[in-house]
């Protein structure tokens, strides 16, 4: 069955549900119930219902339109994933999807929604919104999607990962928890994110791809102990002496027993992660709620030495599979072999899959040639992949999940002539890049809101710009994109602080040609300088060599080029010695001083 046919299926049958349900609107975000950004197959209700693979967007349904809402990522994608004659396009920041029905439902009208799929905050402010409009927001006690998708994939049932490169105990740090919970006067913590409950109990899983999570919610109390909520079949033997004692384990089904256990006391929980159908459970149970970040999230992303040593180490093995893939592909360019998206990703997985401690991609891989490079996250899988024949670059943004770290790299190089014009905007990208790189900022209270214009300003001068983030905290064998930590240009209040690991990744994209992107991964750390204030910096943990081909050196200022020698001969100090001669070779010619 074409695209086409098969969607228009499915919003028929979606349709259908409406009317039995007298619903005028149905929301479905790309989300689950633990509000994971890479979702596992059996909770990927947009992408079934439209085609969408994106990790974020929002698809509502009426009795008559269907419209979707993504970020600036992903504009050109949701347009060849989700046929124009049945969707129409919003962009999120802009037309919002609870702005969008409150101008176009007629009032009196009801909108269904999945109360695990969305944040208890995110259901009070768009009931508030609907309501100025008279329309109502109603929850639903099945998911429709889930109604009419008849071959829906099962979960998986593989057991955790016992993880021994944490550097801090599961009770060390569920005391270092209890205690802020001690401090904030409250019984518990109600963990709803599975990042958070991984990182406490120093488990992994595979249960989401490129996310190496165990899906779970946790308790936490004031004393150290925990509940966990789990599939109890994934648990190894191992399980109770890794995590130490004041640990039980739960099933998913004893949830209302495990909350009403609390009822009368104090329970800490943020509206902003809880999904609605949790935090109303919360609330019959007569538990005191008190509204707060998980105070897992900062510690989780401060990370320890051990943690940090094992982010270097996992990069050095990195860039070793990184220089033979680029020395393996300048040779097959000069060779004429016109390989395609599809088989270049195939190549640097299988030269990462040969290095100790790998589990999988951090992300799907982003391999993208000529125009293709303009779609900022590009997935080849879900379109005709184009060969290197008559291209002039190629854009790889790929990743590892290793046992002691997580790596993001994006590089973008020659693979055959390339013009003037995307020199000069390559060279404005990887300026803005040093710019940030090179920032020294004061170390109590500077958040990525302030230091996000250093990597833009070289493009903002020359009249240019991106429509995504400059760059974002990264998990410890965990989520590649982590929070609070992140470089933008949207409203962030949350501070940088020493210890956590950031990607700095500029871009520019020109529509239908070509996109550039330059992307290292950095530890923040102290730097001593002259003044009075104590201040922080970036420390490179990325080891691959920029293309020099697609600079302008003439552009650079000699900090500029001193910046990128140097980082050059840091590349191939630390990994010469690990390529065969070839491979030395290409390294040493990639690393030659501007």
């Amino acid at each position: 069955m074409d695209k086409l046919s098969l969607y228009g299926q499915r919003l028929a049958a979606l349709r259908q549900e409406l009317e039995k349900e007298q619903l005028d609107a149905w929301i479905i975000p790309s989300s689950d119930e633990f509000h994971s950004e890479y979702l596992p197959p059996q909770s990927r209700h947009m992408t079934w219902l439209c085609g969408f693979t994106g990790e974020n967007g929002v698809v509502v349904v009426t009795r008559d339109k269907a419209v979707t809402f993504v970020d600036g990522r992903f504009t050109v994608q949701i347009r060849q994933q989700a046929p124009e004659s049945l969707f129409d396009y919003e962009h999120i920041h802009e037309v919002s999807p609870e702005k969008w029905l409150a101008n176009h439902l007629p009032v009196g009208s009801q909108v269904g929604y999945d109360g695990f799929l969305h944040s208890a905050r995110w259901v009070r402010e768009t009931r508030d919104c609907l309501h100025h409009s008279q329309l109502t927001l109603l929850e639903v006690g099945d998911n429709l999607v889930n109604r009419i998708w008849k071959d829906r994939p099962k979960a998986g049932n593989d057991s955790m990962i016992l993880l021994e490169t944490a550097g801090q105990t599961s009770r060390g740090k569920r005391l270092e928890i209890a205690q802020i919970l001690k401090e904030k006067q409250c019984e518990a913590l109600l963990i709803t994110h599975p990042e958070c409950t991984n990182w406490l109990l120093n488990i992994r899983g595979r249960d989401i791809p490129c996310t190496p999570l165990v899906l779970s919610y946790g308790l936490l109390k004031n004393d150290g102990s925990m509940i966990l909520l789990v599939d109890n079949n994934k648990l190894p033997d191992s399980f109770a002496a890794h995590v130490g004692e004041g640990v039980d384990v739960s099933e998913f089904s004893r949830l209302s027993d495990v909350l009403e256990s609390l009822s009368g006391k104090t329970l800490l929980l943020n509206p902003d992660e809880t999904p609605d159908r949790l935090y109303q459970q919360v609330k019959a149970a007569g538990i005191i709620i008190r509204d707060g970040k998980d105070p897992c999230l900062l510690a989780k992303a401060r990370k320890n030495e051990e943690e940090r040593e094992g982010f270097r180490r996992a990069h050095i093995r990195d860039g070793i599979a990184m220089c033979r893939f680029l020395a393996w592909l300048d040779r097959e360019v000069t060779a004429g072999h016109t390989h395609d998206e599809s088989t270049l990703a195939d190549k640097v997985e299988s030269l990462r899959s040969e290095q100790d401690l790998y589990l999988e991609p951090s992300f799907e891989t982003i391999s993208a040639l000529g125009p293709n490079a303009a779609i900022c996250h590009y997935n080849y899988r879900y379109s005709q992949p184009r060969s290197l024949e008559g291209e002039s670059v190629y854009l790889l943004d790929s990743g590892g999940q290793y046992l002691d770290g997580t790596t993001d790299i994006t590089r973008t190089v020659a693979v055959g002539r390339v013009s003037d014009d995307f020199k000069t905007l390559s060279t404005l990208v990887l300026k803005g890049h040093i710019a940030l790189a090179s920032t020294r900022f004061p170390a109590c209270g500077t958040t990525g809101l302030q230091l996000d214009m250093q990597a833009r300003l070289p493009l903002w001068m020359h009249g240019y710009d991106y429509d995504h983030g400059t760059g974002h905290g990264v998990g410890h064998c965990l989520g590649v994109h982590e929070f609070p930590g992140r470089f933008s240009n949207r409203f962030n209040s949350d501070p940088l602080e020493a210890g956590m690991v950031m990607t700095i990744e500029p871009g520019y994209y020109r529509n239908s040609e070509w996109g550039v992107r330059h992307e290292n991964m950095y530890e923040v750390v102290p730097f001593s300088v002259d003044g009075e204030i104590d201040t922080l910096g970036f420390r490179h943990m990325t080891f691959a060599p920029f293309d020099n081909r697609l600079l302008d050196r003439y552009l650079l200022t000699e900090h500029e080029l001193d910046w990128l020698n140097g980082y050059h001969h840091q590349v191939y100090e630390k990994l010469a010695f690990y390529l065969d001669e070839p491979d030395r070779q290409w390294l040493k010619d990639a690393c030659q001083p501007l």
